[in-house]
């Protein structure tokens, strides 16, 4: 994470610019480029109590990757990789440990450039929010977390969305996935490359805020849970 961190600001440098990622589907898609109808329901959002957002019907948020950006990102990740490669394999300059961890980085790097690119041309979201909660689906694997589990969403630096976890919040993953998605400046908090959206991460982190106010109102408590098990219906 320290080495694809080393280069997203030079990747936001180079494609600063906003372009179209949604792909239209059968499912309600996030749309940004922002009519004035659309500007004025965000304006009205921001003004909704958390009361007024739980009466709301719930739209779906599907997060893609953008495709000028995405090639843009996997170009500069590639370039790095080769560059750390090549200091691999050039006669060493310095201690011998520091051959075998730019070859470590190169091939991380490699790895991640290419599973992006992958998902890109399958079409697979970056993170996709649903009733029950937000699938995400990182290049070190799939992960769901449930709207409970989460208490707050944020920009993080360069250009990563940060999702801060509740004590105790144990996200649907492989103890690895979870590992290497974990933030390095914050505990209890899971971080999403979102290099290759159009969106910045804290436009994304107030849909999703927007989002969670409506389910975690609307999420029933665990008496009313016992009583849908025992009631006859």
């Amino acid at each position: 994470m320290f080495a694809i961190g080393s280069f997203a600001s030079i990747f936001t440098l180079h494609t600063g610019q906003r372009s179209s990622f949604i792909r239209p589907s059968a499912r309600e898609v996030l749309n940004p480029a922002a009519s004035p109808r659309d500007q004025s329901e965000r304006e009205n959002e921001s003004r909704m109590t958390p009361m007024e957002i739980s009466r709301q019907p719930a739209p779906r948020f599907v997060l893609r990757h953008a495709p000028r950006r995405t090639v843009a990102f996997v170009a500069i990740d590639l370039a790095w990789a080769l560059m750390f490669g090549l200091h691999a394999v050039l006669p060493p300059t310095g201690p011998p440990w520091s051959d075998a961890l730019g070859c470590l980085l190169g091939a991380a790097l490699a790895y991640f450039a290419m599973v992006v690119a992958v998902q890109a041309v399958r079409g697979n979201p970056v993170l996709e929010a649903s009733d029950a909660g937000i699938a995400i689906n990182s290049p070190w694997g799939r992960m769901f977390v449930r709207w409970s589990e989460t208490s707050e969403f944020s920009a993080g630096r360069y250009r990563w969305l940060q999702i801060r976890l509740r004590e105790g919040a144990r996200p649907v993953c492989s103890p690895w996935t979870r590992m290497l998605n974990a933030s390095l400046w914050a505990r209890r908090t899971i971080v999403v490359p979102a290099f290759t959206t159009a969106e910045n991460p804290a436009e994304i982190a107030r849909r999703l805020t927007v989002l969670r106010s409506h389910h975690v109102a609307n999420e029933p408590t665990n008496v009313e849970r016992d009583d849908e098990r025992t009631c006859p219906v």
